[in-house]
């Protein structure tokens, strides 16, 4: 599948408000995708075929107040547009093969100045 300019675009945008934010570009900073399922069994075969390649900390999370299931999958990267395209389209497959949804991406921006947790998310 090819990337999508308009999803470059955005990708793009948000990288920039990462920098904006302080992020260092040149370092690696944490990734992380979300995907919600209806079924445990699902979440849990969609966490175990991310999980097996060892690219990414998976995490199955019960999400007990809309009664869904999620997968977090995250990865330490240097930020690129094409990359987080490639990886979110791969990870929608992924979500409508067990029948879930890709939710959405985070960045952690670490930030020396900032003392309780020392990171921040740009909006996506």
């Amino acid at each position: 599948m090819r990337p999508t300019t308009s999803r470059i675009a955005e990708f793009e945008q948000e990288i920039e408000e990462t920098r904006r934010m302080g992020g260092d570009l040149m370092r690696k900073h944490h990734v992380g995708h979300s995907l919600g399922f209806a079924k445990r069994e699902d979440a849990e075969r969609a966490g175990q075929r991310l999980a097996a390649d060892g690219v990414f900390d998976v995490s199955l999370m019960d999400e007990s107040f809309d009664g869904s299931w999620h997968v977090y999958a995250g990865q330490e990267q240097v930020l690129s547009a094409r990359h987080l395209e490639q990886t979110r389209s791969a990870m929608e497959r992924l979500a409508a093969e067990f029948g879930g949804t890709y939710e959405d991406w985070e960045v952690a921006v670490h930030m020396d100045d900032w003392p309780e947790c020392g990171c921040a998310w740009p909006e996506s």
